[in-house]
């Protein structure tokens, strides 16, 4: 589990837009926990989009979406 923020203040490196929970692997899924534990399977459509921020907009719509923290995917 982790949490996503933003910064409604002036921006700058010491206090960046967005702020990505520290410790988690970037190679891991966000919204992958709920697929695996909420979604019928078999799954026909999962999405997979650039940013955790499109996940949520996605659910909001009842779609299934996953977004990776980095720019990779770990094989798990």
């Amino acid at each position: 589990m982790g949490y996503l923020s933003r910064n409604i203040g002036e921006v700058s490196p010491e206090k960046p837009k967005y702020l990505f929970p520290n410790g988690v692997s970037k190679g891991l899924l966000f919204g992958a926990w709920q697929i695996k534990n909420e979604a019928t399977l078999p799954l026909r459509v999962v999405y997979l989009v650039e940013s955790p921020f499109s996940v949520l907009g996605f659910s909001q719509l009842g779609l299934l979406a996953v977004s990776p923290f980095g720019w990779s995917v770990s094989p798990e």
